[in-house]
């Protein structure tokens, strides 16, 4: 019984810090502490994967984008307007979002417009409906500046954590279109130093943010980071980008990138930097034939969500089903911190 009322307390204190700045409570009090993550919800298909989320019990649900597929073509936005209103229908996506902690990002769909950037004229609009579905509170930051990005910092087993969330839409140039399609690449790379993802003030921010020593740095992106091999969306299209980021996250003594966008999911690693793409929770995957030598196992092309459980020095991420009864497991790797 005690461990039940020690559970909803804490819950209680997550819910409050994951919507504001508030301070994580007895958070040592927790034995692993489990954080689900995945991306690409389209709320016209079977939302089975929320059921599965709640068997997993999860503290923590990190949603990197495509949360809800709601592209539009004018102020009223009503495409994304009612995605977001069938999701809040769904009886299991309310008792998540009632009861455990989520921190969203976005990305296209829910953006409104495919690998849209900072040239979408309703990016405002989309903003708006993004904050205003997910709870943020007024006095957030991401009310008074330009973009979603934030960062939440917290304690647990007496580590230090946070939890980036880049913003890869509102600011970003328009990548470089391949002409020559025959070589299934919409995008080609652009070595141009003057293009941006992240664009200047959010570069700002995320040096500040990465000025601090953590024993655990989790960066949330839309699309890639990593890998090289595969000419969509991915950092990699503005190289001096994606170089730039490296280097920043090579200060720490390990950094995990949660990201989606792929409709298929893979765990990748560089250095101390590991990169674990989770895509997708209900929107049919595609069979994807792709090599990359930073990735690490296979590639995997069922519905899919990943899982990191966390105790006082081991990390256990897991990418597995979203739909069926059985747990099964895709890829596992299992790091110190």
């Amino acid at each position: 019984m005690n461990n039940i009322i020690n559970r909803r307390v804490l819950i209680k204190s997550l819910l409050l810090l994951f919507s504001s700045s508030f301070s994580l409570a007895d958070s040592n009090n927790y034995k692993r502490f489990t954080i689900i993550f995945g991306s690409c919800s389209n709320q016209n298909n079977k939302m089975d994967h929320w059921q599965t989320i709640i068997n997993y019990e999860p503290d923590l649900l990190i949603l990197l984008g495509d949360n809800v597929y709601g592209d539009f073509n004018n102020e009223n936005a009503n495409q994304l307007k009612q995605a977001y209103k069938k999701l809040s229908e769904n009886s299991n996506f309310k008792h998540i979002k009632s009861n455990i902690p989520i921190i969203p990002i976005w990305d296209d769909h829910d953006y409104g417009i495919n690998d849209g950037g900072k040239n979408w004229k309703y990016k405002n609009i989309a903003k708006k409906l993004f904050l205003d579905f997910f709870s943020v509170d007024n006095d957030d930051v991401r009310f008074k500046r330009e973009g979603i990005y934030h960062s939440k910092d917290f304690e647990l087993f007496n580590k230090k954590i946070k939890i980036v969330s880049l913003d890869t839409r509102y600011f970003k140039d328009d990548f470089t279109f391949n002409k020559d399609r025959s070589l299934n690449k919409k995008y080609i790379i652009d070595y141009d130093k003057n293009k941006t993802i992240l664009g200047k003030e959010q570069w700002q921010w995320l040096s500040n943010e990465l000025n601090k020593k953590y024993n655990l740095f989790i960066l949330l992106s839309s699309f890639q980071v990593l890998s090289t091999s595969h000419g969509w969306e991915k950092w990699n299209n503005f190289y001096y980008e994606r170089n730039k980021l490296l280097k920043l996250l090579n200060q720490n003594s390990l950094s995990i990138i949660l990201s989606g966008d792929r409709h298929f999911a893979g765990i990748y690693n560089y250095k101390n930097i590991y990169e674990i793409t989770a895509s997708s929770f209900n929107q049919k995957t595609f069979n994807i034939i792709e090599n990359d030598n930073l990735r690490v196992g296979e590639l995997i092309g069922k519905n899919n969500f990943g899982i990191i459980k966390l105790d006082e020095s081991n990390i256990e991420i897991k990418i597995v089903a979203s739909e069926g009864t059985t747990k099964e497991v895709f890829n596992t790797i299992k790091l110190k911190y």
